[in-house]
């Protein structure tokens, strides 16, 4: 259960969740509750690596593999995941070529240090990320419809 946007072998960032023990927040202004899943990020660009965890709410990986899904059938759109926590942030955008470049931050909010990078892929990468999402996301019993 793991979304690799890139090459493990290579220039990649990996999203894996590592707690089995999912948390919810309701907030009481809303009629929805906000299921939380802890994860661990491993990325690596040029000759910097870089790993760090923090919390991803369920809806935005079902946001990141809507806009996948969207990116896949019209080359010119985008997707993305902005953490709430403001962690991660991950923006991919495709070209009439096939192209699709993402451009990828993860934060260390301990120290403030972050690791900002771009991966050029193409549209071959989309199907099995949108895939692995899919398989995170099954994985998760609230994510469940």
């Amino acid at each position: 259960m793991k979304l690799v946007i890139g090459s493990l072998e290579g220039e990649h960032l990996a999203l894996e969740p590592v707690d089995p023990e999912w948390k919810t927040h309701v907030d009481p202004g809303r009629d929805q509750d906000y299921w939380w899943i802890r994860c661990a990020v491993d990325a690596s660009a040029n000759g910097f690596r870089g790993s760090v965890q923090g919390s991803l709410l369920v809806e935005e990986l079902r946001q990141l593999r809507d806009g996948l899904i969207r990116l896949r059938g019209e080359p010119t759109s985008s997707a993305g995941l902005d953490a709430l926590e403001a962690w991660l942030f991950i923006h991919l955008r495709g070209d009439r070529l096939g192209h699709v470049r993402a451009s990828c931050e993860v934060r260390d909010d301990t120290q403030g240090t972050r690791l900002t990078f771009e991966l050029n892929l193409d549209q071959t990468y989309l199907l099995p990320m949108i895939h692995e999402l899919d398989d995170m996301l099954d994985g998760i019993p609230m994510a469940r419809p």
